[in-house]
């Protein structure tokens, strides 16, 4: 069954018009306010920029109240079997490439204005549509996660934009493994990926990983 449209929370441009966006998707079992707080620390060095935190199209049997982008089997441990993620992202595709271009056409800008970021299956859903929009996007960031179907990128792969991956070295959610399988998989076909393991972090987003997206945005915003 198709997804109905999906909703964001919105922090508007301080400036007056939009001239960029920065998509975020947050993980299995929260919701768009969970990256909020990311997009208003952003905010106050991007005052031309929208920031769209998305809500996930399903409500997550695993976390009451929560939501997901796709169902999850219970996990043993260590990287889940790759099928689940392939047909996770491809099973919510069309709904989050269906609100990107609703958002671009609104704020009337293309993909070279425009940034994904993710956190865990948030960067699933990212790197995926991302990198199969046939428009080259300003550059994707993703925490904690990893390149659905990476053996596939080379059928698959659109466009390519600039990558930041950022990962904690303890990560016992998505297992810091993923970064590598997914900058390798990139590096192959020519991506251009700049990534960073932060030392002694589990599954989240620290003050490092906030400094990092920060300075990547101005590099691909702001140049």
């Amino acid at each position: 069954m198709p997804h109905a449209p999906l909703k964001a929370v919105r922090l508007e441009a301080k400036a007056g018009k939009t001239q960029s966006l920065v998509i975020l998707a947050h993980g299995y079992g929260a919701n768009g306010d969970d990256l909020f707080d990311l997009a208003q620390q952003w905010a106050p060095d991007f005052p031309f920029t929208t920031f769209l935190s998305v809500h996930a199209p399903e409500a997550c049997p695993m976390a009451p109240g929560g939501l997901q982008w796709f169902p999850l089997t219970i996990n043993q441990g260590g990287l889940r079997n790759p099928d689940e993620y392939w047909n996770g992202v491809c099973h919510a595709e069309k709904a989050l490439q269906d609100f990107i271009d609703k958002e671009l056409a609104h704020y009337n800008i293309d993909e070279r204005s425009c940034v994904l970021v993710g956190f865990s299956q948030g960067t699933m859903m990212m790197l995926h549509c991302g990198l199969r929009r046939l428009k080259k996007l300003a550059g994707i960031i993703g925490y904690s996660g990893v390149l659905a179907g990476f053996e596939k990128l080379g059928e698959t792969l659109s466009s390519k934009p600039p990558i930041l991956l950022v990962h904690g070295a303890m990560d016992p959610v998505v297992p810091v493994e993923a970064l590598h399988l997914s900058k390798k998989a990139m590096i192959e076909q020519n991506i251009e990926v700049e990534w960073h393991i932060n030392a002694d972090i589990g599954h989240t987003i620290d003050p490092l990983g906030f400094l990092l997206g920060q300075n990547f945005l101005k590099c691909v915003l702001m140049n």
